[in-house]
């Protein structure tokens, strides 16, 4: 198998290595067997019985090591191979010493047969080394300086050629130096050799004077002093042994003492942190709470919490902290954190995100982190479910730790949170109405507290606007009080997005609204309030499935301090002027501003003493176009389009009427059939009414029989049969090719010519189930080209002088408020 060049360099060197140590290793047993064989053939006879009885002692106190420093042992044996050196000069050491490895190495475990030659032959060859120096000394020296040689040389040889031949096969084996492990292992050996080299040569003095007998008696007190010393070594560790366990003992004591207070500060740190915690019920307030005390009961370099929005089921930021510190520029990357805290949310676990450079960048938080810093998602749950995530950054040692105390403080903030959210929405609910999501009345009034106090501290003026449905008894009644309901929230979403944002909307009750318009002054008011009333007449409300249906309200303005000076006052001044406005008709706007300075304020129907008899006819004539619009609802009932559609024909009908100068009987009597122009479409299938393609010729005809249909249902009310010949006739043409008389010129009533013009303009200019709406521009040369032909040349130009001043109006208004 092909190899890459560094590990087969590197194998070489290996195998170079087990060669040389081998090589070593034999080299060695060699030496040390030469050595006893020399020895062997070189003592005299008369030795050998002294010889033998050395080997045999040196083997047995091998077997007696004493333990030392280090993990290492000795034995008293050199002190019988330094007398055997005296005694029988080389061979004596080499032999003697062969003896105590040999019982050294096979006691009390015995070691492999190439450890034991090697050990084996290694003493032997430092014996035989260290008795040619003895000798090698006693032929050349005399004196004191031949024993301080021999005292001194002798152990000093053995002791270095044995380490070291033991240390150069350790460095072998291992690839360190052979100096060095010397060095560290053996160096302290040598005063243990120097201070049995005396007992050697006691030992040998006392062989030669005493002979064998004198050496047995000599054995037994060294071997009492050996066993003594035993003991004490033995109790020496037992001693040693006892104080370790002490001291672990001690340490885990303390240990436990250091958790017992770490657990007594975390449990006051988290009685604290609920009773902080539980000081208040504010959402905000809590939440700064719960990520600064975290700071003190957990500790982190950067925290932050997020909450889950029920709408969208994601999490946002509410609460960051640690940034503050970094000079430059740092962040979260909010797409990473999202990710984890929706896990975490799934899950309801807690969650970890390392490193922490993947998702946080700071200038000087990176240069003092460590790499084990971390982010940690921590659920906060009640009762299974999840409100939100912790966060927070540090080590993860840091976090294990505190695991507990993470788990309790978590469910603490949760229950807090949840506490805040339920005060919350309780709080929300008691000034909240039910149906439509506004303000209720009891807030509304409130809510007008405040802002007249505020007006009257800075002086500035306060507008209220009180809104009446037209017409919403007629929806309940014909589509029923669920489907009314869904009306008044729609209705109620129309006005909220019609205001300002400072402006407080309410419902006032039933189908009334209120509106308080901090700042603004009667004339900005009223601009609201028409604003308002035309974005509701255009609006379709959804009543069905399919059906939609238009509807318009009535506006009372009135302004503090202008025309009130408290809050019953103001509130009551607005009603007024609603009511007026449903007097006159309806889908109207009254400033009580204006009406106080016509001083014609009515009071209600039912109030008629004191009323003269112009008022008293007003007030019957608007009982009359109420019972009108009522009927015109009935078309809605079927037709959705219908009604919002005769409110503007209505609208453009009065302005083309009294353009023309037409008395204010005449125009009352077309703006009544402008309004009911199309309730014959009651006797229309719906079908034909919602269809969205064109007619086919039959369905043509059948929808040509409603002006018929209309004219029959108003002759049999008395005081609306002067409408009957307008409503008949608004279908015919100035030509003559009209329906249903196929009157021409005119031939035709003028109400009818009016409301032709009138209804043909609205038409364009709005969607048709079966065609989209035209621009004003091309709806009003669409009139002039058929000027002539479908209508009265004569009233489309006064027609078309209104619209064009209305446009011009409008602009001039944009440009002035722009």
């Amino acid at each position: 198998m092909f190899s890459p060049p560094e590990e087969g360099k590197v194998g070489q060197e290996r195998m170079t290595r087990e060669r040389f140590l081998k090589v070593y290793i034999n080299a060695m047993v060699v030496s040390g067997a030469a050595a006893l064989v020399f020895t062997a053939f070189t003592t005299p006879v008369r030795d050998v019985l002294g010889a033998g009885f050395f080997f045999v002692a040196a083997g047995i106190i091998a077997l007696m090591p004493v333990s030392l420093a280090k993990n290492s042992s000795i034995n008293v044996g050199f002190a019988l191979t330094f007398a055997a050196i005296m005694l029988f000069g080389a061979a004596g050491g080499t032999w003697i010493a062969m003896a105590s490895a040999l019982a050294g190495s096979l006691y009390p475990k015995r070691l492999k047969t190439q450890k034991l030659l090697f050990n084996t032959g290694s003493v032997a060859l430092s014996g035989f080394l260290a008795g040619l120096v003895y000798d090698v000394a006693g032929a050349h020296l005399a004196g004191w300086t031949l024993l301080g040689v021999r005292f001194l040389a002798t152990p000093l040889v053995y002791f270095v050629s044995n380490s070291f031949f033991v240390s150069f096969v350790i460095g072998l084996s291992r690839k360190e130096s052979a100096v060095r492990i010397w060095f560290e292992n053996y160096r302290w050996l040598a005063p243990n050799y120097l201070l049995l080299t005396p007992f050697g040569a006691a030992f040998a003095q006392v062989y030669r004077v005493t002979g064998l007998l004198g050496v047995a008696v000599f054995l037994l007190p060294l071997l009492m002093a050996r066993y003594s010393f035993q003991l004490y070594t033995e109790k020496t560790k037992e001693v040693e042994v006892s104080m370790t366990k002490l001291k672990e003992h001690a340490a885990t004591i303390e240990r436990q003492n250091f958790e017992l207070n770490k657990r007594i500060s975390e449990l006051s740190a988290l009685h604290q942190t609920a009773t902080a915690i539980g000081s208040t019920l504010n959402l905000h307030e809590i939440l700064d709470l719960i990520i600064d005390l975290s700071a003190k009961t957990i500790g982190y370099s950067i925290g932050f919490l997020m909450l889950i929005q029920e709408e969208t089921n994601r999490v946002s930021f509410e609460i960051v902290r640690g940034f503050e510190q970094s000079e430059g520029p740092a962040y979260l990357d909010r797409e990473a954190c999202l990710e984890a805290a929706l896990h975490t949310a799934r899950t309801q676990r807690v969650y970890t995100l390392s490193p922490i450079d993947k998702v946080i960048s700071l200038k000087n938080y990176r240069e003092n982190r460590t790499t084990e810093d971390a982010i940690v998602f921590v659920p906060l749950v009640v009762k299974g479910q999840t409100l939100g995530v912790m966060g927070m950054a540090c080590s993860k040692e840091s976090l294990e730790q505190q695991e507990d105390v993470l788990s309790i403080f978590a469910s603490q903030a949760a229950a807090a949170i949840a506490n805040a959210k339920l005060y919350e929405s309780t709080e929300q609910m008691a000034v909240t109405d039910g149906i439509t999501g506004l303000y209720n009345h009891r807030h509304f009034q409130e809510a007008l507290d405040q802002e007249l106090l505020r007006a009257q501290g800075q002086s500035y003026q306060l507008s209220m606007l009180l809104i009446d449905v037209d017409y919403f008894k007629v929806v309940n009644d014909s589509y029923g009080h669920p489907v009314g309901d869904e009306f008044l929230k729609e209705m109620a979403e129309v006005i909220r997005g019609s205001i300002r944002g400072t402006d407080i909307v309410c419902r006032y009750g039933g189908d009334e609204f209120a509106i308080v318009l901090p700042g603004a002054d009667s004339a900005t008011a009223e601009e609201i309030a028409e604003k308002l009333r035309w974005t509701i007449a255009d609006h379709r409300f959804n009543v069905g499935a399919e059906a939609q249906i238009s509807t318009t309200v009535s506006v009372g303005v009135a302004t503090y301090p202008l025309d009130a000076s408290s809050k019953k006052e103001l509130i009551d001044l607005a009603d007024r002027a609603a009511y007026h406005a449903k007097e006159l008709g309806r889908n109207r706007v009254s400033v009580i501003t204006a009406l106080r300075s016509q001083e014609e304020v009515p009071v209600g129907l039912g109030v008629t003493r004191g009323l003269n008899p112009e008022s008293y006819l007003g007030m019957l004539n608007t009982a009359y176009l109420d019972t009108i619009r009522a009927l015109s609802y009935l078309v809605n009932a079927k037709d959705p389009y219908t009604y919002g559609h005769s409110c503007r024909v209505e609208h453009y009908s009065v302005k083309l009427a009294t353009a023309m100068g037409l008395p204010d009987e005449e125009v009352r009597n077309i703006q009544r059939a402008a309004l009911l122009h199309d309730i014959g479409k009651v006797g229309i299938n719906e079908l034909i009414l919602r269809k969205e393609g064109p007619l086919s010729p039959v369905e043509y005809d059948i929808m040509k029989q409603h002006p018929q249909i209309g004219a029959q249902i108003l002759e049999r009310v008395d005081f609306l049969r002067d409408l009957v010949p307008l409503v008949y006739h608004h279908q015919e043409r100035f030509d003559g090719t009209g329906y249903p008389s196929g009157l021409s010129g005119l031939r035709i009533p003028l109400g009818a010519r009016i409301i032709a013009v009138a209804d043909a303009y609205e038409a364009m200019t709005n969607n048709r189930p079966y065609r989209g709406k035209r621009s004003p521009s091309s709806a009003v040369q669409e009139l002039k080209r058929c000027a002539g032909k479908h209508f009265d040349p004569d009233i489309v130009e006064i027609f078309v002088r209104l619209i064009t001043d209305e446009w011009a109006g409008a602009h001039d208004s944009e440009v002035a408020t722009g």
